[in-house]
């Protein structure tokens, strides 16, 4: 089975990307695209979108090095 994949702005895809850039878990969405406003933060997601956020959060193995 062929792992879906993530649709650039959407909550799991911002709480893989918090946890790789070692930021604080922050629930949100762009539904435009990565970066594109406007920005929906938690308090108007739905509980879905908040659980899909944190477990792709929670299950973010790799990390930025930044001595890059």
């Amino acid at each position: 089975m062929v792992e879906e994949e993530r649709i650039h702005g959407s909550p799991e895809d911002r709480g893989s990307a918090d946890r790789y850039y070692g930021r604080r878990r922050d629930p949100h969405k762009f539904p435009n695209g990565t970066n594109k406003w406007p920005r929906v933060n938690a308090i108007d997601l739905t509980k879905k979108e908040i659980a899909a956020y944190n477990k792709a959060y929670d299950e973010e193995t790799d990390r930025k090095d930044w001595g890059e």
